[in-house]
């Protein structure tokens, strides 16, 4: 048998926002259930905290409130959490392929 090498799992992808700046963002969302891990956005969608980056049914991306071809940063104040299917603007995160059920 093949030995696997385990440390390699747990690297973080070097092409998602920090962990703590996601979850800075994802406190942003509306907190309406009473539960942490599912939260609306700004258009009343559901999202959830662990489909981040998904192109799923919670799935959820990072938007810039104002772009940055208009001046907007990578501030927190300037970003907000967004389901995938409601992101109209310019948006800070990859989305991932659909999950498969």
């Amino acid at each position: 048998m093949p030995k696997q090498n385990r440390s390699s799992a747990s690297l973080p992808d070097p092409t998602l926002p920090d962990p703590a700046f996601i979850n800075a963002i994802w406190d942003k969302a509306d907190n309406e259930f009473g539960f942490y891990f599912f939260k609306r956005d700004r258009f009343g969608t559901i999202i959830a905290k662990h489909h981040f980056g998904e192109q799923s049914e919670y799935g959820w991306v990072i938007e810039y409130i104002t772009p940055t071809g208009e001046g907007g940063t990578s501030d927190i104040e300037n970003l907000r959490p967004t389901h995938w299917k409601n992101a109209g603007g310019e948006i800070m995160t990859l989305i991932k392929p659909l999950r498969e059920s």
